[in-house]
Formats: structure tokens, sequence, C-alpha cells
């Protein structure tokens, strides 16, 4: 059955939909949107989509990845215009492409992320100099040892080996920053650890941040490329 890659932006309002929200969001605007999705057997057909790797509540993004099936073969721009169309405020489809045939799901692809975020600061402006000091204690760290609460209680995991590229400069109120982390069933790191760490090591009085996800990433021949 032919699949299909949706690539949509999550800002505004609906960066603060939780995942199972957006799922069940996108499950109605298919039906909304009379869709050819497959659907599942049994007493509660659900449709066959997946999401390649969820956004934390808060976060926007330009880059976020569903895959759908569909029962027969839709031109993509009239997919796209279809499910836009029953998107509310702050959810938008960018694209629709059809999903390259092979073994793997998307979600079993998805190495890395790409991200650009914002550290505001209790101190106000910073130095480029304080923030370049910062990022290279945190690069020249062994290990970083981070704190996650699951349902099984407390766990500390180590993020420095998914800290792929870090970057920054500081502004007026705060640093920006680019980062390249660790994404996926595997390995997941998030870029408000980092900024801990940075904020630990280089003396910088955390306020608030702001994370924006640009792509998600596979890596092919030594390279990051963007999925979709």
């Amino acid at each position: 059955m032919p699949s299909y890659i949706v690539k949509y932006a999550k800002v505004g309002p609906a960066r603060f939909l939780s995942h199972l929200e957006l799922v069940r969001l996108f499950e109605r605007a298919l039906r909304r949107a009379q869709l050819p999705v497959k659907y599942s057997q049994g007493y509660n057909p659900r449709p066959a989509i997946s999401f390649a790797a969820p956004l934390e509540v808060g976060a926007s993004s330009e880059g976020e990845l569903m895959q759908m099936e569909m029962v027969t073969f839709g031109r993509p721009g009239e997919v796209r215009e279809r499910l836009q169309a029953q998107m509310p405020e702050g959810l938008e489809v960018l694209q629709v492409v059809p999903a390259a045939q092979e073994g793997r799901s998307l979600m079993a692809r998805v190495e890395g992320a790409a991200w650009r975020v914002w550290l505001q600061t209790a101190a106000g402006a910073v130095e480029d100099k304080s923030v370049r000091e910062a990022i290279d204690r945190v690069l020249a760290a062994a290990s970083l040892p981070v704190e996650r609460t699951t349902p099984k209680g407390t766990k500390v995991k180590d993020i420095r080996p998914g800290i792929y590229e870090l970057r920054g400069e500081g502004q007026s109120g705060g640093v920006s920053l680019e980062m390249v982390l660790a994404a996926g069933s595997r390995l997941h790191v998030r870029p408000e650890e980092v900024c801990q760490q940075l904020a630990a090591r280089g003396d910088l009085p955390l306020k608030a941040v702001r994370s924006h996800r640009l792509a998600l990433l596979t890596r092919e021949r030594e390279q990051w490329l963007p999925l979709g």
C-alpha cells in the first residue's frame, strides 16, 4: 500500500499540545479530510499513522514528521491541502511526499535532531567569551550525568555521547545556541539538559529555555542528513 511522509510545523499555541493530544488531533483531521487512510482491524480500528519522534511539550518545531499508509494513491499536493484545511492554529502541513520503499520505519531511522535554542539568563547580557568557555567545558567533559524521572523511579543518564554539535554566542538577555543532539529510541538528549550543563559550567544563571527543533536527522556516510 502507498505510504506518505507528512512534514509539519508545530508553533504558537500548538507547542503546548502533548504527544497524545497531537496523535488524536491528527486522527480527527484525517477523518474530516476524508483521506483514504488505511485502518487497523478489530473492535477499535485506528489509522495507520506513526510519528518519527515525540516533541517535548513547550518546544516548537519546523521539521516534525508523520508517516501514514493509504489504501489508494493520492496526489501529494492535494493530500497536503486537504489535511491542512483541518489543522488548528499553530500546526502547518508543510509538505507531503511518498515514503521510500525500504524496510526500516521512519521512527527507526531517526538518529539525531538539529535544534535552535534560546537560553535566557538572570544576568542579562552574556559575553561571547563566557559562552565559548562554557561550551568548551561541556564538550571536553568525559561524562555529563543527568537525573531523569521515569515511571520506575529516578535514573542517572550520561548525555555526553549524545551531544554531537554545539555552538553559540552571547546576546542581550541570554545566549543563542545551535546544537545537534541524539534522538530516537537508542539515545535521546533534551536541549534543556544541555543548557543546564552549560549554565553550571559557565556560571550562567539559568532563567528560561526556549527550544525550536529545526529537523530530524539520520546518519549516512559520516554525514547528518534531514529526514523527510
